[in-house]
This record gives structure tokens, sequence and C-alpha cells, in this order.
């Protein structure tokens, strides 16, 4: 008998049904009805770290663009957007652990608990569609608004272009759907309404779930093939793209929960099922936040002070102390023989004591020279103050310009020759 048919039976009988298991059992298993097995633990514990790692990545980011380049953009307003809908989803998923609980036996649970059931999951699955919503069109953004020149449309841009329209079309029609997959409304969660009509609500899930691993293997590809035609050494591309990788992790949980999208399909024990899918949704929902967020990371731990405090933690493991009394400037051969000209004109030790050094130009090749500095007994001195005066002998032409520009954005086509 379909739940939908339970108002045409008497009061008592009704009763009966709304407090019996929402489930057959299994052969041998009884319900368990008043304190039912379950991981709510578990969930509490993925809950607490992904609700962390997204608020800590975005309070850096949110530092970075307010008080340190104190200009925000779109991207970061679609980023709060995306942070508030995710703390209304995480409290979702505390909701379902203080109700019906995470990987409970659908037998365990009673049928008048369902509609509960029902309503959080249908509200935490719109809420994951607005953040992935708000996060990856802030993130398509932001590889724009980092890889392409101001001005220009080359490829790279119309195929950010592309994946940000399919991800906005693709989300709101997620949205829509799932709105309105029942007639009436209110009958997506509660199905003890009569003559109500829904879709297929599960094939529905995992074709998105598909859709969804997609465009996240698009956004993770499309800056790698960028920063490894930059004209920088193999050691820099590969840090460089370390900051980007992490959406590798974004494309494993959503690769992980198509498989357990289709374990949900196949089975009639939803509340056990969904559980997982939930909290692989939830995985997903932060490592996106922490692609848009990481690679301004470095930038906000050197502008609050983290990167130097790491620098004199690790000088001090070494060795080099605040005891030294003197300095050694050690010029590094890197500088090619066409490189600027630099005078060193005055050197200030700690302790504040002035100490003359002979000026040099840094084209030299210094190869196996080190500079020492005079009125020291020996000894790393703890702070050395240099100022710089800089010059080019030659100056810049427009070929320079241009020929500096294409090196750095070699995506960029070029427009025109410079004129001769």
């Amino acid at each position: 008998m379909s739940l939908s048919q339970i108002s045409s039976l008497p009061p008592t009988q009704q009763e009966a049904i709304l407090n019996g298991p929402a489930l057959g059992p299994p052969p041998g298993v009884l319900p368990n009805l008043i304190d039912p097995p379950n991981r709510n633990q578990f969930a509490s514990a993925v809950t607490i770290i992904c609700l962390v790692t997204a608020t800590f990545s975005v309070l850096l980011r949110v530092i970075l663009q307010v008080f340190v380049m104190k200009k925000v953009r779109i991207t970061d307003a679609l980023l709060l957007i995306g942070y508030a809908n995710f703390l209304a989803f995480v409290y979702c998923v505390y909701r379902i652990i203080h109700g019906t609980g995470f990987f409970v036996h659908q037998w365990n649970v009673r049928v008048k608990d369902i509609a509960e059931f029902g309503y959080v999951i249908h509200m935490g699955s719109n809420l994951y569609g607005g953040v992935m919503l708000s996060i990856k069109s802030a993130v398509l953004l932001e590889w724009m608004h980092i890889f392409v020149p101001r001005g220009w449309r080359n490829g790279f841009f119309w195929c950010c272009v592309a994946i940000l329209t399919v991800n906005v079309i693709f989300y709101i029609a997620g949205i829509v759907i799932e709105s309105l997959s029942c007639i009436p409304y209110a009958a997506i969660w509660d199905k003890t309404i009569p003559g109500a009509k829904c879709l297929n609500r599960k094939a529905l899930d995992l074709t998105s779930s598909i859709l969804n691993l997609i465009i996240d293997l698009a956004i993770l590809i499309l800056p790698h093939r960028v920063i490894w035609q930059l004209h920088l050494s193999v050691t820099k591309k590969f840090g460089i793209s370390v900051l980007f990788i992490i959406g590798i992790f974004a494309c494993g949980a959503a690769a992980v929960r198509i498989a357990v999208t289709w374990t949900y399909c196949q089975s009639d024990d939803i509340t056990y099922t969904v559980s997982a899918v939930s909290l692989w949704g939830l995985a997903e929902v932060t490592a996106v936040f922490l692609v848009l967020c990481i690679p301004h990371w470095p930038k906000v731990m050197k502008e609050i002070g983290v990167t130097s405090w790491l620098t004199s933690s690790v000088k001090s493991l070494i060795g080099i102390t605040s005891s030294d009394k003197s300095a050694t400037v050690a010029v590094d051969n890197a500088w090619s023989a066409n490189g600027p000209a630099v005078a060193v004109s005055k050197v200030t030790a700690g302790g504040g004591t002035n100490m003359e050094m002979t000026a040099f130009d840094s084209r030299r090749d210094l190869n196996d020279s080190n500079v020492e500095l005079q009125g020291s007994n020996g000894g790393i001195v703890q702070t050395i103050e240099l100022s710089t005066k800089s010059s080019t002998e030659n100056s810049v032409t427009p070929w320079d310009v241009e020929d500096s520009f294409y090196r750095q954005h070699p995506w960029a086509e070029r427009k025109s020759n410079v004129p001769m």
C-alpha cells in the first residue's frame, strides 16, 4: 500500500502505520525505533573539519582583499554568497544528526519522521546547488582575472566564458527542477499527500552528479595549460601549479559522490544511502572553497608576518642567531650581464651601527667573491638594511615592452607589430 493512500484508512490504522518502520527490514532483522545504531559522531567530525577548513580559507581571502589589497571584486561577493549558502548547508547536516541520524537504516526510522528527513534533504540539495553556482562562477572569474590580460579576448577567456555559462545554467536548472519535481510542492518530502505527481528524482541526481564532475575537471585543467607555457623554470612552474592543483580533491570528491549516488539510486534504504551522498557533497564544496582561496594564501601569510616568522624559525634551527655581530653579503651571479646596475651605499647592522660598504656594479661577475663588511669581528648580523640605487644604461624601447608582455602572457596573440 502506498503512503499516499493512508488518508483513506481509519485513524487508528493511520496512527499504527505512521509509528511503524518506514521500510520493511531484511529477514531476521528487528527494527530498532528507539535508539537505532548510527554514525553521527563520524558525520559530526567530518562536518566540523569541513566547516573549519572552509571558514579559515574564506577568512584569509577576505583579509587579503579588504585589509591588504583594499579592493573588493565581484569574485569576493560571490564568495560570501556561496559561504552563506554553505553555512545553511552545514545547518542541514546538523539537523539530520540531531534528527533521524546519519547512516541509519530506514527500517529503524518511523514513517512519520521521513517527512522531516525528506524536507531537510530537499533544502540541502538546493543549498548545495547554490554554493556550487556561486563558488564555481567565482573560480572561473578569478581564472580570467589572473590569466587573461585586461582587454584581451583569447582562447582561454572564451573557454572560461563557455564553462561559466554552462555552470550557471546547469545549477539554476538543477534548483528549479528539484523544486518542481513534485506537484504539489510539499509532496517532495511528504509522501502521504494523496494524488501527488513526482519525477524520478534519483535519475536526476545521478545525471547531475556526472555533469558536476565534468565541470570540476574543466575548471581543474584550465589554468595548468597556461602555467606550463610560461617562460619560467620547471621548479617555479611546479610551485605555481601546486597552488592550483587543489582542484583535484574536488574532482575526487565529485567522482566518489557519483559512486555513492549510484548506490543510493539502486537502494530503497534512502536514509542510509543518502548519508554518504551528503557528506561527500560537503567535502566537495569545501574543496571548491580551497580552489578559490588557496592561491592567495602565500600573499596573506607574507602580509601578516607568517612568512617572516617561518624564515626566522628556520634560521634559528640551522644556527643563525642574533648573537652574531657581523654580516657577509653574498652576491649571487644569477644576474645577467644585461641586468640593471646596482650601487650599494650603506649597510645598517643589528644594534643600529652604520658600516660603510664599497659600491659595486651588480653586473660584474662575482661568481666566487663576497663583499665583506668592515668593522666587525666575525659572525652574522641579525638584520641588514640596504639602501640601493638602480639604473639602466639603455632606454626601454617599444620592442622591449612588447616582448616582455608576450613573455609573461604566452597565451596572448599578437595583434600588431611594433612600427619600425
